[in-house]
């Protein structure tokens, strides 16, 4: 798990599996141009600097 803050109830990216993520944030209940959800999908925000670490921790752990 990757999480900027110290409890659990913020956002957050985990490894679910060797191809998949899990990405926890608040749900964007607003109409974003050009976004299309299937049924079952949600729209979630989250930070920057949390998307950029997830990324980075994923790519050491693929090396």
């Amino acid at each position: 798990m990757v999480s900027l803050c110290g409890t659990g109830t913020c956002p957050a990216v985990y490894r679910s599996g060797p191809d998949t993520v899990l990405v926890q944030g608040h749900v964007v209940d607003t109409h974003v141009d050009g976004v299309t959800l299937g049924d079952g999908e949600r729209l979630v925000a989250i930070p920057r600097d949390l998307l950029l670490e997830a990324a980075r921790l994923l790519r050491e752990q693929d090396t």
